[in-house]
């Protein structure tokens, strides 16, 4: 099971989940791709249910935009089949193969402690912030990747279209603590 999310990125993710354990909700990972990183945040931490949103089949057409670097299909080798059998063992991962906010059908009322948002696009950046942030819990954190890289430059805009306060943790990564 491939991670594109290692090292002292996967490091400030776990260490994130680490520190919540008196902030009530699920975790989500927007941006599965393979499993990696979801499998290590559902390991972890087995009180808690993890969501995992991802088309399952590479970067969507509904979300790119003329002037995004990654193009469309871009991480394709990755299906829901071969991600549900590399963590088939974890019985708190919930995955929700769609175009999102499509694929949160259902889960309006859940709140959020935790969301790993490695989207890629602007558009689908800035749809999960509007979808996750009302449903985040006070003391919960956002960990985004991508900010500042090159390739994506859509995940820098969308954070400050929100006006998020974000802290640079690692490498074209960054969390936002979400106030009380």
């Amino acid at each position: 099971m491939l991670t594109l999310v290692a090292g002292p990125k996967l490091d400030v993710i776990l260490r994130a989940a680490g520190e919540l354990a008196d902030v009530s909700g699920a975790f989500a990972e927007c941006g599965v791709y393979q499993g990696g990183s979801l499998a290590a945040l559902a390991e972890a931490n087995p009180q808690r249910t993890v969501y995992g949103f991802d088309t399952f089949e590479g970067l969507p057409q509904e979300a790119w935009a003329a002037g995004e670097p990654h193009g469309v299909g871009d991480f394709g080798d990755t299906n829901l089949d071969s991600v549900k059998a590399a963590i088939g063992h974890l019985s708190n991962v919930d995955l929700r193969p769609g175009i999102f906010p499509a694929s949160a059908v259902g889960l309006e009322a859940e709140r959020f402690a935790l969301l790993h948002l490695d989207f890629d696009f602007y558009e689908s950046t800035r749809a999960a912030l509007e979808w996750f942030l009302p449903r985040m819990s006070p003391g919960g954190v956002i960990v985004f990747d991508d900010v500042d890289w090159p390739h994506c430059p859509g995940v820098r805009r969308a954070i400050e279209e929100f006006g998020l306060e974000i802290e640079i943790t690692a490498p074209c990564q960054a969390i936002h603590r979400v106030q009380s």
